[in-house]
């Protein structure tokens, strides 16, 4: 695995096509911010007039912009994931292969069972690749809507959407089949006192009827998760003070708060995530150090987790 610095001198040899992109980016948004600026001292000019003039601001606002993303962001967003964020997974490591696409369907998602009663299903920026030459993983961005529909107290049709989960989903696989399955949730406000309130409010669908809910040895542990299962004693042995003490840290470090299946030969992780991650910044130069760099910090984050919950299973007797 190579620091960030390596890679980055490597990205900044990167074609000259997203340089150029993004100079036409930076004259388009010049042309856009001076014509905002003259409907501005256009709609002063006709105050007198506010109304109309306040419509032909709104219009120009959604016209210029409607531009901008139709015409012009396509080509810079496919250039900058295929010219930076694809060149920056594969010096990595080799085994990384990044897609725009996700390699992470429906179906997948489902596997890991965090929620299942949703209408849509979004994925992207797809990661796939081997942890060190062992162990094969997928990883995307997933995003799930419920639609529900109502009738509301005039007899009127009405639909509602509720993203029930936006953020990074991991499918990992490996050698070990457990005997049993484990499910470690995030807790959700009032979750102790309103359990049934707080599962509605995490967009949670999963019946786990047959799971007994166990305590773990860690207060601050217990404060930010609940864990459920079917075989307490191998649970126990898996999630060790270490393992629980790993998950508490990846959450202070990288401000992610993982959530995981543990499913016979295969891991299913997913957090939420703010923030667009693998997108090009519109107001920085595609080979921005900084932004650049928290791009591979999100990947490194993501396989320190991985690796832990690796050597976790690895460390069990049965």
């Amino acid at each position: 695995m190579k620091n960030f610095n390596a890679i980055y001198s490597e990205i900044q040899q990167t074609s000259l096509h997203i340089k150029t992109l993004y100079k036409k980016n930076l004259i388009l948004k010049s042309i856009v911010s001076m014509i905002i600026i003259f409907i501005i001292i256009l709609m002063i000019c006709l105050l007198h007039i506010a109304f109309y003039t306040y419509i032909v601001f709104i219009l120009g606002i959604i016209l210029l912009f409607s531009f901008f993303y139709k015409f012009h962001l396509p080509s810079y967003r496919i250039a900058y994931k295929r010219d930076i964020i694809s060149k920056m997974i594969a010096s990595y490591d080799s085994s990384f292969t990044y897609h725009s696409y996700s390699p992470i369907t429906k179906d997948i998602y489902y596997e890991g069972e965090f929620d299942q009663e949703f209408n849509e299903f979004h994925a992207e920026d797809g990661i796939e690749g081997m942890i060190d030459n062992l162990y094969p993983f997928l990883m995307s961005e997933v995003e799930t809507i419920k639609i529900s529909t109502y009738t509301d107290s005039r007899g009127k049709t009405c639909r509602s959407k509720t993203t029930l989960f936006d953020g990074f989903f991991i499918k990992l696989s490996t050698d070990i089949s457990l005997p049993c399955r484990i499910y470690i949730r995030k807790r959700y406000p009032f979750s102790n006192t309103f359990s049934s309130l707080s599962k509605n409010m995490s967009g949670r669908n999963i019946n786990h009827s047959r799971m007994d809910k166990i305590s773990m040895d860690d207060s601050e542990f217990e404060k930010l998760y609940y864990v459920e299962t079917n075989n307490q004693m191998l649970t126990m042995q898996l999630l060790t003070i270490s393992v629980l003490r790993q998950i508490l840290d990846f959450k202070k470090i990288y401000q992610l708060t993982p959530e995981f299946t543990f499913k016979e030969n295969s891991i299913y992780i997913r957090f939420y995530i703010k923030g667009n991650i693998f997108e090009p910044p519109m107001f920085k130069s595609p080979l921005n150090y900084n932004r650049l760099k928290k791009e591979y910090k999100f990947i490194s984050s993501f396989m320190d987790i991985c690796n832990d919950m690796i050597q976790a299973i690895h460390n069990l007797s049965f």
